[in-house]
């Protein structure tokens, strides 16, 4: 008896061993120990209509996502974005149509998209105006490449098995779920479960209108079951508002979004049609709303807490944040990650007569009776080195610039250096950072005639002065 008892045992042992090995084949999911961190890759999606506070959206809404990323960087992941989440007929308005749509699109394609490929690669940025959406696709190739991309982060999160790490990805959506329903569709047809989807996706929406206007028929519907609602943004957030231009040109991240953002913005009546004959029905907004929800959704703390909330429009979650400080904020805080600062250097005293354009791992330069390069001279030129600083450490630092000759120096916006006369000298001044967290720096020196250097230090508490290191500056 014992013996057959025991057969028993070692054959259910066996079944259940083969039930287990036949789930995971399947593709059914990892089961994650509790203790796995959750780690959130936001997509961010737009629809793109109406013009041109989409592009504003765009912009502003990466710098949101990227400041999450650069304080959370083992927890937030910017993994794609999507522009064109609407509807046919939207979409067909804003390629060949007359109306806002159509000078939002062009400003896209003329400015907003680069801004994208800088902030997530041109490969993970996928432009669905053109493209039809496919919700019985029986195959990856049928979905639109925005379906695509949504489908194949869904399916690598639930196939996952790294047990120490629990990926989610995040729909921040601002627009439709059309490309996100394309991937649930095809997820489901190839045997993955709703269970299987919700654990590792999730549809962050803000805006009554983007629900109603920016899904195709049945979209809505089918993307319930993953859908997240946040109190609706302000839809007029930063209109009827000035930025100041010298505010928001302290700093800018790169010049494409310079570009973007003052054409959309349009400082005057005539900008649009002075720097952008070929757009044409563009109008001018500092609307940014879709942003908030970018903000939320990549925002551990949030996620974290609210994860488990799904289909909840009629109890949406508080949460509002977007206004017209955050906006200007937004555009003159924080850094592309590429190490070193950007060094423009100037063939005049003046900081004109641009020559050439350079990344500089450290300020730390003696060059002696010589130049900078073969295209400038060795007297009368001047450098402005622009980017990111970042604190290792919460403290007031010191910082000290070593220049012969002139030399001035901001910190967040924040004079710190102002001598702007011949010499060899070094200036310092004082100000408070906290760790962590990124500043825009400015530093402007010129070389009159002779001898030509400059040298940028800190010391803070438990570091004696140094030569900033490169690994602390961005740009």
């Amino acid at each position: 008896m014992l013996k057959s008892s025991t057969k028993r045992k070692s054959r259910v042992l066996s079944v259940c061993l083969i039930l287990v090995l036949l789930f995971l084949a399947a593709g059914m999911g990892t089961v994650h120990a509790a203790t796995a961190t959750a780690v959130y890759q936001v997509i961010q999606g737009h629809d793109g209509d109406p013009d041109p506070d989409d592009n504003l959206a765009v912009l502003v809404g990466i710098y949101a996502i990227k400041r999450n990323v650069e304080a959370n960087p083992s927890r937030v992941q910017m993994v794609g974005a999507v522009y064109g989440d609407t509807t046919a007929a939207r979409k067909t308005s804003m390629i060949s149509g007359s109306g806002k749509g159509y000078g939002n699109y062009h400003l896209f394609l003329q400015y907003t998209q680069y801004v994208l490929n800088d902030a997530y690669g041109a490969a993970n940025v996928h432009d669905c105006t053109t493209q039809t959406w496919n919700f019985n696709a029986t195959s990856l190739s049928q979905l639109t490449t925005c379906g695509q991309m949504v489908y194949n982060k869904i399916k690598a999160a639930i196939d996952n098995t790294d047990t120490t790490k629990n990926y989610r990805v995040v729909y921040s959506a601002g627009g439709g779920h059309n490309a996100a329903y394309e991937a649930i569709k095809l997820l489901k047809s190839n045997g993955y479960t709703d269970q299987n989807i919700k654990d590792h996706f999730i549809i962050v929406q803000h805006s009554t209108w983007n629900m109603n206007n920016c899904n195709e028929t049945g979209v809505l519907a089918g993307t319930l079951p993953f859908f997240q609602r946040i109190i609706d943004q302000n839809p007029y957030s930063g209109r009827n508002h000035n930025p100041d231009s010298s505010t928001v040109s302290v700093s800018k991240t790169s010049q494409n979004f310079y570009d973007a953002y003052w054409v959309a913005y349009g400082p005057d009546d005539t900008v649009a049609t002075n720097d952008n004959p070929n757009i044409d029905h563009l109008y001018t907004t500092t609307d940014s709303s879709d942003s908030g929800s970018h903000r939320y959704a990549s925002t551990p703390s949030l996620m974290d807490s609210n994860w488990s909330i799904r289909n909840n429009d009629s109890n949406q979650i508080s949460f509002t944040s977007w206004n017209l400080s955050a906006i200007t904020d937004a555009i003159s805080g924080t850094s592309s990650g590429t190490s070193g600062l950007t060094g423009q250097y100037y063939d005049n005293q003046d900081l004109t007569s641009l020559k050439m354009t350079r990344t500089d791992a450290t300020v730390n330069f003696d060059w002696g009776t010589g130049s900078p390069n073969t295209l400038i001279g060795a007297d009368s030129f001047s450098v402005r080195w622009t980017g990111y600083v970042k604190a290792p450490v919460t403290g007031t630092y010191t910082f000290y610039v070593a220049s012969n000759d002139g030399n001035r120096l901001w910190i967040n916006n924040t004079q710190l250096t102002n001598r702007w006369s011949d010499g060899n000298s070094e200036q310092s001044g004082t100000i408070s950072l906290t760790a962590g967290q990124t500043y825009p720096i400015t530093l402007e020196m010129y070389e009159g005639v002779n001898s030509a250097s400059c040298k940028l230090s800190w010391s803070y508490t438990g570091q004696a002065k140094q030569i900033v290191p490169a690994a602390q500056l961005s740009h």
